[in-house]
């Protein structure tokens, strides 16, 4: 936009020959002229600005075990190397490109039940500090350990509460302060 030009760069699923039309969520910076651009049902395209084309298309393969668990792909992060992406109904979801891994994990909740389907619709993801994400779902706020990928209740350290249990969170970020800001809606008490 400075510069008073455009480019467009094409994401196209190589999957299907028809051009279908993809929704695309959010785009967020990789390094080195590079973007992360998660869609609504083509997975997450890696995209080279400065050549204007796509590097890697990452997506759902039936046939594959270490491909995305949907196509559907709403928000994203990239922490230490690691891409951390939510997709509704499907949990938590790590790529580690290096490594080739791809493995999903869901927050708490027992077999099927209300709260279980709530806290697999991950909605926000943020960075707690360099050992913990902060999760947030439909169904409440939480803490994962990246090292252990393990998830627990986020604690208040004033009365050591669970901090916006049962609450339906949608945004998570972090200030030039490092305050961390939740956007949430149902907040109990």
């Amino acid at each position: 936009i400075r510069t008073g030009k455009t480019v467009t760069i094409p994401l196209k699923d190589t999957r299907f020959s028809l051009n279908k039309s993809t929704q695309t969520f959010e785009m967020i910076p990789s390094g080195n002229s590079t973007v992360w651009v998660s869609t609504s049902n083509a997975g997450v395209f890696h995209v080279d600005l400065e050549k204007a084309s796509v590097i890697e298309h990452l997506y759902n393969d039936a046939n594959n075990i270490n491909s995305l668990a949907s196509d559907n792909i709403e928000f994203m992060m990239e922490s230490q190397g690691v891409l951390w992406v939510t997709s509704p109904g499907i949990g938590l979801l790590k790529i580690e490109r290096d490594n080739k891994l791809l493995k999903s994990y869901r927050p708490p909740g027992e077999g099927i039940s209300i709260q279980s389907s709530l806290n697999t619709n991950v909605r926000a993801i943020g960075e707690l500090d360099k050992d913990n994400l902060l999760i947030g779902t439909l169904g409440g706020l939480y803490k994962f350990n990246k090292t252990s990928h393990t998830f627990s209740s986020l604690l208040s350290p004033v009365d050591g509460k669970p901090v916006m249990s049962n609450t339906s969170v949608s945004a998570i970020i972090t200030d030039s302060k490092k305050n961390i800001w939740i956007s949430a809606w149902g907040l109990q008490g």
